[in-house]
């Protein structure tokens, strides 16, 4: 639905795509089979202090904001049937990044 996109922290076509994504997997995989993909973010959204970042990247690794792997959670939506293992951070240059993400079935 429009709220789980939304909070998926990408544009609405994108969005949509993680949705069905992970959709598919909650039924495709045996009980905790593992789902893992690649999801772009802008690390604006991860950080209020990237504003002040004047493109160097070296600083964004010092960055504890973006190191918080609670925040990651909240950027990814929540689809009946699926467990959120684990999420990590590439940074990528002109403050875009991608969030490796793993996640499991859950038992039915």
């Amino acid at each position: 639905d429009r709220a789980s996109r939304a909070s998926c922290g990408a544009g609405t076509d994108e969005g949509y795509l993680v949705v069905k994504l992970m959709e598919l997997a909650a039924d495709a995989l045996v009980d905790r089979g593992r789902l893992a993909f690649l999801m772009p973010v802008e690390l604006g959204r991860l950080s209020s202090r990237m504003h002040d970042v004047q493109g160097r990247v070296a600083e964004t690794y010092r960055d504890a904001e973006l190191l918080d792997e609670g925040k990651y959670r909240t950027m990814l939506p929540h689809v009946h049937g699926m467990h959120f293992e684990n999420a990590s951070l590439q940074i990528l240059p002109r403050k875009r990044g991608r969030l490796l993400v793993v996640m499991s079935r859950k038992p039915r």
